[in-house]
């Protein structure tokens, strides 16, 4: 059970959408950092991915909580890494 599970988190850590979404979402908050608290640059940094997964529900191919999930890890491994310095 553990490895399936582990095989289907590392296929789905892999999809190059995925990637994107953790990335943007990372770097958004390292570089709202330099303008506002952390925690508000993570809030933004998640809301900008939530409108962009409303826009491709509403004209592209629909609403992924997979994506949104990404976008959560991108906000999450940001704040680790800014967190030092705040």
């Amino acid at each position: 059970m553990a490895r399936k599970v582990l095989h289907r988190l590392w296929h789905w850590v892999h999809e190059t959408d995925k990637l994107q979404h953790i990335l943007a979402s990372l770097a958004l908050v390292q570089v709202g950092v330099l303008w506002m608290d952390g925690w508000l640059a993570a809030l933004v940094a998640f809301a900008v991915g939530w409108i962009k997964e409303t826009g491709d529900y509403l004209f592209r191919n629909g609403f992924s909580w997979g994506d949104i999930l990404a976008n959560a890890v991108g906000v999450a491994m940001g704040l680790l890494l800014v967190s030092p310095w705040l």
